[in-house]
């Protein structure tokens, strides 16, 4: 995900962190860090209120373009 790793750090969160807030393993949020794997619908909604965006700022989309509704 391209600004997962900046926006978890902003919040001053450890990966470890992240993956227990979301229940999945840290083996899963360096996947999405690296954009390997991308999390489900669910997940992301729920990452995207922890950092306190919107789930199109999460993954680098501008506002001119929806993809997905918070």
């Amino acid at each position: 995900m391209i600004r997962l790793k900046e926006l978890r750090q902003q919040n001053g969160l450890t990966i470890r962190q992240v993956a227990d807030l979301l229940c999945v393993s840290q083996f899963s949020i360096i996947r999405w860090e690296k954009g390997v794997t991308s999390p489900n619908a669910e997940k992301l909604k729920k990452l995207a209120d922890l950092l306190q965006v919107t789930p199109n700022e999460l993954l680098g989309v501008d506002g001119k373009t929806e993809l997905v509704s918070r």
